[in-house]
């Protein structure tokens, strides 16, 4: 039986793993072995549930409905309300320390994910598609070999909507500023304590209604331009 690192409020230490933690077919999570597994069946089901979206946009626009509706609502919100939904439940039934642990782990999931899939996408589609500039205009078609001039002398012409979009998520973005700046202003002044301080929460609070309106306001833009 392999053994199990736990905390606890009288402190913390080795235990035996519960049978719970070691199955027969499946190894523990703790162990390398088990991380990978996990991380197996974690992208078998995220090839899935993609699989399953695609498909299911596909038919919403075999429906004739406007790919502006689908691609700009209804699959931003298929996609977030279930991340958002496990992040919530990861809390539910245990202490305030407990919670906090476990939501603070889900929504760093869901940001790294979230910055990665605006990332390496966006850069891979302009290696890839890159052109050579021009007179500040891209010639289709004409690709010099990559150099180190290239970061100057090659990139990717996007429509209007490309731009659009860029500034609609910079802007979306800023309310988190709230949160960060309050805590650059007040963090030093207050001790570290266990009790979260209350600027914190007034922050976070103000935050959420803040990114609650700029979402409403996305929403009645993506209807506006359908």
């Amino acid at each position: 039986m392999e053994n199990a690192w736990y905390e606890s409020g009288e402190g913390s230490g080795f235990e035996s793993a519960s049978p719970s933690c070691v199955l027969d077919i499946l190894p523990c999570s703790i162990t390398i072995t088990g991380n990978i597994v996990l991380v197996i069946f974690y992208g078998i089901f995220l090839g899935f549930a993609a699989k399953v979206i695609s498909d299911g946009a596909e038919m919403l626009l075999d429906l004739g409905l406007p790919s502006a509706l689908v691609g700009g609502i209804v699959l931003p919100l298929l996609g977030a309300v279930p991340d958002s939904a496990m992040i919530i439940a990861s809390g539910v039934g245990k202490s305030r320390e407990q919670a906090n642990k476990e939501i603070a782990v889900g929504m760093g999931t869901l940001a790294g994910s979230t910055i990665m899939l605006l990332t390496l996408p966006w850069l891979g589609s302009i290696i890839l598609g890159r052109v050579d500039i021009v007179n500040k205009q891209g010639k289709d078609g004409v690709t010099s070999k990559f150099t180190v001039n290239s970061f100057v002398k090659q990139g990717v012409s996007v429509f209007p909507d490309v731009t659009n979009s860029a500034i609609i998520m910079l802007v979306s973005a800023l309310p988190y500023f709230i949160v960060q700046g309050a805590d650059w202003h007040w963090g030093p002044r207050v001790k570290k304590e266990a009790q979260q301080p209350e600027y914190i929460r007034k922050s976070a609070l103000a935050t959420a209604i803040l990114a609650f309106i700029l979402f409403i306001s996305y929403l009645v833009l993506q209807v506006r331009v359908l």
